[in-house]
């Protein structure tokens, strides 16, 4: 790396790290976001900040891990090193002419802090909030969580009630018996209950698991169900055409002869009532792997007789718009038949971890959000928590779910005034990243800083975009930092 860029990019990751501003920082693996973190988390304590007083979230354990040992390194260092080395640190840091006794001090200051430094899971800090205010979310005071292995015995043991409870899904689980193996059958079911929190969520969003699995038939266009669209069409069939035209068939080629086997099969199936059987011949005869057979009658036999070959047609046309009819209603069906299993099965896991008084990971981000956004106590809960938290330090939100955001979102509303918080809704999209190894990636927020109001510009103050130069070498991965920063016009 040459100098100069060397200098641009300690001169990014400087700007980035000032606690005085606001900032939304993105950037590929490897360009320094976990060391502006820290840099921040550092400049934050040296400002005088409470080590309770911020709150910083990343994706996993290893990560929270990782940046508390990389913190606690550098406050330990500062704590034994000499003079000369500290000024210099602290220079390289931003903060050139701090008091070096108190950044010696930094270290027995954060390990005295209460519970620790805030460095943490999105799941940590839900489960610490829930601790705090277990009335107020709804959750029993001193509550379990779930490990992996337990939420898989719970599911398990949810998956047979659900299966032999008196209002059980019947007719799902037939749908999917049906059409399934033994071993797909329970693969479709292991995903369901993985996914069951999505679909509560759903049905919650439409009011209830009626109106839920009203809005999957119209988004699929599916009026009627598999059974009445079948007798509908069948009803409708040209059973005379189709004998008269077998018997036309029958006298010319080999060609000829397989339409004609096709319309007399279709005849007698209508005949002995078997709609579903007769449909299923419809399509065998009109269509080639879902797709319009080409081959009409003969040139010669359609000489004969001219009428055979619009028939023909009409009948392919027919049957390729009873096909796509068909598909929508059977995948409209499937996904009301999941829709129902999911929710009974999410009905008894929630009454197993009820019984054993246990919440799962999901349950934490759940209850979080409710405790937060939805229930009587939230104004109360948001005050009792703006009064001890001045900064959100959020990494890796790439890797953030829009659940997660959705819970921090009452958070930073406490610290921002309404035109400021109109603005920062922007800041979640994602943001593609002009580098050549990461041509296909959007990448969505990776690291996002955000300090209380009391130190925030007025409104009078508006927020300008600063589109830094890329910090390492044109042929190194990392390529680019992009800043929104809140500064004076």
């Amino acid at each position: 790396m040459s100098a100069r860029a060397l200098d641009e990019a300690n001169a990014s990751q400087g700007r980035a790290a000032d606690p005085r501003f606001s900032v939304f920082v993105t950037a590929n693996a490897g360009s320094g976001k976990t060391k502006v973190l820290i840099d921040r988390i550092a400049r934050l304590l040296l400002a005088g900040s409470k080590p309770s007083a911020f709150l910083c979230i990343t994706y996993t354990k290893a990560a929270a891990a990782e940046m508390q040992r990389r913190l606690f390194e550098r406050l330990g260092k500062w704590c034994v090193a000499d003079d000369a080395t500290l000024r210099a640190e602290l220079e390289a840091l931003g903060e050139a002419g701090a008091d070096l006794s108190k950044a010696r001090a930094l270290f027995a200051q954060a390990l005295e802090t209460p519970g620790g430094l805030k460095i943490q899971t999105i799941h940590a800090f839900c489960e610490r909030l829930l601790a705090r205010f277990p009335l107020e979310s709804g959750v029993a005071p001193g509550f379990d969580i779930a490990d992996d292995a337990r939420a898989s015995a719970l599911l398990g043991e949810a998956r047979a009630q659900a299966a032999l409870a008196e209002d059980a899904p019947r007719q799902a689980f037939r749908r999917f018996a049906g059409a399934m193996g033994a071993d797909q059958l329970d693969a479709l079911l292991d995903r369901l209950a993985y996914r069951r929190a999505d679909f509560h969520r759903f049905a919650a969003l439409h009011q209830g698991h009626m109106f839920a699995d009203a809005a999957i038939k119209n988004r699929h266009g599916a009026r009627e169900s598999a059974e009445v669209f079948t007798s509908r069409f069948i009803a409708g069939l040209p059973l005379d055409d189709f004998r008269r035209a077998a018997g036309a068939l029958e006298q010319g080629s080999s060609q000829d002869q397989g339409w004609a086997k096709g319309f007399r099969g279709i005849v007698a199936l209508v005949e002995s009532r078997d709609p579903a059987g007769a449909l299923q011949a419809c399509f065998s005869a009109a269509l080639t792997d879902d797709q319009p057979r080409k081959k009409l009658a003969t040139k010669a036999t359609n000489a004969a007789q001219p009428w055979l070959n619009p028939l023909i047609e009409t009948f392919i046309d027919a049957c390729v718009d009873a096909r796509a009819a068909l598909n929508a209603i059977n995948r409209a069906e499937d996904t009301a038949a999941a829709l129902a299993l999911a929710l009974k099965l999410d009905e008894a896991y929630e009454t197993a971890k009820s019984r054993a008084g246990t919440l799962d990971f999901d349950d934490l981000i759940e209850h979080a959000q409710a405790l937060l956004q939805r229930s009587a106590a939230a104004a109360w809960v948001l005050y009792k928590l703006d009064g001890g938290l001045d900064h959100i330090l959020i990494d890796e939100g790439q890797d953030t779910s829009p659940a997660q955001w959705t819970l921090i979102e009452p958070l930073q509303n406490e610290f921002f005034p309404a035109w400021a918080r109109a603005h920062l809704c922007a800041l979640y999209s994602p943001w593609a990243i002009p580098s050549k190894a990461y041509t296909a990636s959007k990448a969505p927020i990776r690291g996002v800083s955000w300090p209380r109001s009391r130190g925030f510009p007025s409104a009078r103050r508006r927020p300008s975009s600063i589109s830094l130069r890329p910090i390492c070498a044109p042929h190194s991965v990392p390529r680019r930092i992009f800043l929104q920063r809140w500064m004076r016009r």
